[in-house]
């Protein structure tokens, strides 16, 4: 049974995903990119970082009871459409971030699934979108982002990396 668990393991490393869970009593984690860094190097001062990225927008059906508005630091979603939620331990408060395929923006926001993803060692963003088509449109994507390297989460990609060799 050991071997299956091996060899699934070896298939997955191969195709490139991420965190898996084998045999529960085992306690295997093994941790692989779901696809390579850039090939460019990143600007400098920064990391590239896997994160992973998925979409809200300030509706009740999204946030709930926080959806007044305005963001964790207080920024009018109405002036501020695009915006970031992120464990803020990871990546702070009003850190400028482009995102491929979303485009520059601060984080300004925070939740529990980011702050959840962050226990589990995931660099979780929730871009913010200024309607809820939008948000379900972009789903769940892994990206590699351009990190300031004295942030948190550039710090646990290098121990993922570490990790690897």
């Amino acid at each position: 049974m050991i071997a299956v668990y091996l060899a699934l393991l070896a298939v997955m490393c191969l195709a490139g995903l991420s965190y898996l869970a084998i045999g529960g009593e085992l306690g295997v984690r093994a941790y692989v990119p779901h696809s390579p860094p850039p090939s460019r190097p990143p600007p400098p001062g920064y990391t590239w970082v896997e994160v992973k990225a998925t979409a809200y927008c300030p509706c009740p059906k999204c946030c709930g009871k926080h959806s007044d508005g305005r963001t964790s630091i207080n920024r009018a979603v109405s002036e501020h459409p695009q915006g970031i939620a992120v464990e803020p331990k990871l990546v702070p408060y009003r850190t400028e971030l482009v995102i491929p395929g979303y485009g520059p923006a601060m984080v300004d926001d925070t939740g529990v699934a980011m702050r959840n993803s962050a226990k589990r060692g995931v660099v979780h963003l929730d871009l913010r979108h200024a309607e809820h088509k939008q948000a379900l449109r972009w789903g769940v994507r892994w990206l590699w982002v351009a990190m300031p390297a004295d942030t948190p989460a550039a710090a646990l990609q290098r121990a993922k990396n570490e990790r690897m060799r």
